[in-house]
């Protein structure tokens, strides 16, 4: 019962988490479908600065934030494997400590972009920022808006924008 109990708090401040993402894009009265790739990534970074899962430990790699991007893979989940799109992901991870099997949750915001032909020269790359920290952020921020899939998309529009949150197995 302990454990059911554990796991029901940690989804709830979970929730609360992305109640209030969620509520902060509605009172600005915009749908997360239009927010540009500049101010998603901006708002990821205020997010994971400002709002705390308090189950989650940070030292214990609980609560991170991820930046990958490439052809879109399975893992994606975006409709399975579609070479034909190149994505753009931001993903804040929460595990409760003890629960690694039952208790990792992803909220996943990814931009999906058409392939073509310079996009199918960048590298598929991935980055995580372990530290809410203002020197891991501005490091972690300045690896994203210099690298090359950035400069290649952020003036493009996305064919697909997703945001997704989800229990990870």
């Amino acid at each position: 019962m302990k454990s059911r109990q554990a796991k029901r708090r940690f989804t709830v401040r979970l929730d609360t988490l992305l109640a209030k993402m969620t509520s902060e894009v509605e009172s600005r009265e915009m749908d997360y479908r239009c927010i540009s790739l500049n101010l998603a990534i901006n708002e990821a970074l205020k997010f994971y600065r400002d709002e705390r899962a308090t189950d989650c430990s940070i030292e214990n790699d609980g609560d991170m934030l991820l930046v990958q991007w490439g052809p879109t893979p399975e893992n994606w989940e975006i409709d399975a494997l579609d070479e034909s799109l190149f994505g753009f992901e931001l993903t804040r991870q929460f595990i409760k400590p003890g629960f690694w099997e039952d208790a990792m949750f992803q909220l996943r915001f990814t931009y999906c972009y058409e392939m073509d032909e310079a996009l199918k020269e960048i590298t598929s790359r991935n980055k995580w920022c372990r530290e809410p920290d203002r020197k891991s952020l501005a490091e972690f921020a300045s690896f994203i808006k210099s690298s090359e899939a950035y400069a290649a998309v952020v003036k493009r529009t996305p064919v697909r924008v997703s945001l997704v949150f989800d229990c990870v197995d």
